[in-house]
């Protein structure tokens, strides 16, 4: 027996179910291609390891056809991963089933990677990306930092950096010896605590000159932390530094000379006044 009512309704079901699937396919392709273009590698794992999916950017940085690494083990088909921080942040991604990041270092093609990982019960997906260029620019801007901190720790001048608001922010070997205190003491104190010749307003238009000018010179008085004064030269600039400006003085200890000329001073008067 057969409902001819109910025909025509199974096939307008079956019409639109393969009208869907013709669709889902269609946004499948759709992300499939979105997703090959991105400028991240991608890659998908089972939960044994194996390729489930590459796009072409993990397949140029693994210098290798996507295709080809399809069905195939990852610990197998790259074995140096194996020894790096990359092994360990995959277990711990699976285990906890919670994302990780981690850098790694590919010593077989001296280059770095920035790897996102996103574990699913059904295996992980891994974003990776090479940073090898940002690497290089961090680690050159470490060694400079290393050395400009080598060069002002030889100074024989002392060194201050302040933010705007006279802060210390950095002091070098010289000024602590120079002045008395801890370079720990120093980064909580502020410029007015031991300069008593001027004071807060008058330090800042300083800072507002050397601002407009560039680099400044001026005397001012320093109290050391056991109470002597000391007579201080400063050379004054203003400096960017990640993106907030700081201010820089270079300066030298000038009593003796100071005193030199206050003598020759006096005795000049006291020649005139014969």
């Amino acid at each position: 027996f057969v409902n001819r009512k109910a025909t025509p309704l199974l096939k307008q079901m079956k019409t639109k179910q393969f009208e869907a699937v013709k669709k889902l396919q269609h946004l499948e392709a759709i992300y499939r291609s979105m997703i090959g273009r991105i400028s991240d590698g991608l890659i998908s794992l089972d939960t044994e390891g194996y390729f489930t999916y590459v796009n072409n950017k993990a397949g140029q940085i693994l210098n290798r056809k996507p295709g080809d690494l399809l069905g195939k083990n990852i610990w197998k088909e790259v074995p140096e991963f194996l020894d790096q921080p990359f092994y360990k942040a995959y277990e711990k991604a699976m285990s906890s089933q919670e994302y990780v990041c981690v850098e790694m270092y590919d010593s077989s093609n001296t280059r770095w990677f920035d790897n996102h990982i996103y574990p699913s019960p059904n295996g992980v997906t891994i974003f990776f990306r090479d940073i090898t260029e940002h690497k290089k620019k961090e680690l050159k801007a470490v060694k400079l930092a290393k050395r400009n901190a080598l060069i002002l720790d030889m100074m024989q001048n002392s060194f201050l950096l302040t933010d705007a608001a006279l802060n210390v922010v950095d002091v070098n070997p010289a000024f602590c010896k120079s002045i008395g205190y801890s370079r720990a003491e120093l980064l909580k104190m502020n410029v007015t605590d031991f300069d008593v010749k001027l004071n807060a307003n008058e330090i800042k238009k300083k800072l507002k000159k050397a601002t407009e000018q560039g680099i400044i010179q001026f005397e001012t008085k320093n109290k050391k932390k056991n109470g002597d004064v000391i007579d201080v030269e400063i050379v004054l600039a203003e400096m960017e530094i990640d993106g907030q400006f700081y201010f820089a003085s270079f300066g030298r200890d000038i009593s003796e000379s100071k005193r030199a000329e206050d003598q020759i001073i006096n005795e000049k008067k006291l020649s005139d006044s014969i």
